[in-house]
């Protein structure tokens, strides 16, 4: 009886090892999994087309929610060196939340072109997407802002260049 426990026990020695060294192994990729970096939270808005559906083309007024949030408030797990950019596109792949962009590699930047089929110019000569943290409008694009733990951001749509959605950046012109 002593001889049939030692094979098992030698089997059950070998499964425990190779789980073991299993568990820390990188993942698929060669890299290890991102460390947590806090969280912050993300809204996307589009109040300001709510306000002027009579402006509006039938078939966007039509994707416009009444209460103007394509996204509420969502808290939202930073990763390390995660941009504002990287937040909103994971954050609206969770959320099944279409988000359409272009990427101009030569000037390292991201241009947010329509989100929840809501796109640049549907609200006029002056619409389009732009965002703010803690409640100011940062003068880099979203791919080139890294954020920090507790961040607030919100992604707006505005019909006026960003003068109403709070974002009058002409004060700042010289």
């Amino acid at each position: 009886m002593k001889a049939r426990k030692r094979p098992l026990f030698l089997l059950l020695l070998l499964l425990l090892l190779l789980l073991l060294l299993g568990g820390c192994a990188a993942p698929a990729g060669g890299t290890a999994a991102p460390d947590p970096a806090g969280s912050c939270t993300l809204t996307v808005r589009c109040d300001t087309l709510a306000a002027h559906l009579d402006q509006l083309d039938e078939d966007v007024a039509e994707l416009v929610p009444s209460d103007g949030c394509l996204l509420a408030l969502t808290t939202v797990t930073l990763e390390a060196g995660d941009t504002a950019f990287d937040v909103l596109q994971r954050t609206a792949q969770a959320n099944r939340l279409p988000l359409e962009f272009s990427s101009a590699p030569l000037y390292n930047a991201v241009y947010v072109e329509g989100i929840g089929g809501i796109y640049e110019f549907d609200g006029g000569p002056a619409s389009g997407w732009t965002y703010c943290v803690n409640g100011v409008f940062p003068n880099v694009g979203m791919n080139q802002y890294t954020l920090q733990p507790g961040d607030q951001v919100s992604v707006l749509y505005t019909m006026d260049l960003g003068a109403d959605v709070g974002n009058d950046y002409s004060e700042d012109a010289s």
